[in-house]
């Protein structure tokens, strides 16, 4: 996994409110569509920019040939606002033992998986054992890619209560 600064110059008088709304729009989408992980980090302000920090499962992950058509159209209306590109740059990568990238050329199946933890995404190749990630699916519409997040939000939920539950019931003799 690698960690990934997104960043763009904010000339005075934009309106920095506006501005940092479309950038999250922008962020939810790359997070849909598994080129940033769900622990979305918040962008902030510095004098001149604006500045956001993720995790991406590759040092590649944000590269333009994996934007769909609103993600293009967010950054151009992003960069339009600042006159400005949106920037890039991988600037860490995490350390080994983290999930990884599946490289196999055509997996024989996938293995739609979740768990409490879960940050690197949910679809697992059934040869490799490790993450393909969503973006790399272009087969997938964006309705898939939904449907695929809320299966595992409602399976978050289910888990957290479970984990809730039995806590309550939980005795600790002598206390």
């Amino acid at each position: 996994m690698f960690k990934q600064k997104i960043y763009i110059s904010v000339s005075p008088g934009i309106d920095r409110e506006l501005l940092h709304g479309e950038f999250l729009t922008l962020l939810g989408n790359l997070r849909r569509k598994g080129q940033i992980f769900d622990n979305l980090e918040m962008p902030f302000f510095t004098e001149t920019e604006l500045v956001s920090y993720q995790t991406s499962l590759e040092a590649t992950s944000l590269s333009k040939e994996y934007f769909d058509k609103y993600a293009v159209s967010y950054i151009q209306h992003i960069e339009n606002t600042c006159n400005d590109h949106l920037k890039t740059e991988v600037i860490g990568k995490t350390i080994p033992g983290t999930p990884s990238r599946c490289r196999c050329k055509h997996p024989s199946f996938y293995i739609l998986f979740s768990h409490l933890m879960n940050e690197a995404g949910f679809i697992e190749c059934g040869d490799c054992a490790n993450i393909i990630p969503l973006y790399k699916l272009i087969s997938l519409s964006a309705e898939d890619r939904i449907q695929m997040h809320r299966w595992e939000q409602q399976l978050f939920v289910q888990l957290r209560h479970n984990f809730i539950e039995n806590r309550q019931k939980t005795v600790v003799p002598g206390l």
